[in-house]
């Protein structure tokens, strides 16, 4: 017996399907824009009380706690995935910029890039600073200030590590800063490298 020719969908079918995708990749980008509002509401919350529970982390973001819930079964995986998120933006900034050769407008770059994931992820990084299974991010930026002091960039008169505790501590308060009004990112950055190659720069 012959086979049937199933013959050409309509062009209702295919817009069908065609809506249906759309849908779906819309559902998704909603989806990850809540999740990203939540990790950032929550990031804010936790710095101003650690304790806060997730009731109070959706009456800040907006959304009922079943939001929040659905998507973070716990605290302990709330604070988990804040952590992962400040580390990778941490780490994405570091290696951008680690890309390139040695020089002050990369140090500034990497100021900016630092200060705006400091300002976003307070309290996520106060986690991955904790976490001694979390040591890429510091070893990156370990690895490309001492680059820094070879190429003369950066002074070789001080450690490298000395160099490291020394810039996040001066994005820290230049973060901090952002976060109560009273400099823009741009600012504090600006304003961080300043400070950082006055004390540390080298003779290039």
């Amino acid at each position: 017996m012959a086979r049937r020719s199933r013959g050409p969908r309509s062009a209702a079918a295919l817009a069908g399907g065609a809506g249906v995708a759309v849908g779906i990749t819309a559902h998704r980008a909603d989806s990850q824009e809540t999740v990203l509002r939540i990790l950032i509401t929550a990031d804010r919350v936790l710095l101003d009380d650690p304790g806060a529970s997730l009731q109070a982390v959706a009456d800040a973001a907006g959304v009922d706690r079943t939001t929040v819930h659905r998507r973070f079964t716990s605290r302990a995986s709330l604070i988990r995935a804040l952590a992962e998120r400040a580390e990778a933006e941490l780490l994405a900034a570091i290696e951008q910029v680690a890309a390139t050769p040695p020089s002050t407008a990369a140090i500034a770059r990497l100021a900016r890039l630092l200060v705006v994931a400091k300002t976003r992820w307070a309290f996520g990084i106060r986690v991955v600073a904790t976490d001694p299974s979390r040591p890429r991010g510091a070893a990156e930026l370990c690895g490309y200030l001492d680059r820094c002091r070879a190429d003369g960039v950066l002074t070789a008169a001080v450690p490298t590590s000395w160099l490291v505790a020394s810039l996040l501590e001066i994005l820290r308060l230049a973060a901090d800063e952002v976060r109560d009004g009273s400099a823009s990112a741009d600012e504090a950055a600006s304003l961080a490298q300043q400070v950082f190659l006055n004390g540390y720069g080298g003779a290039s």
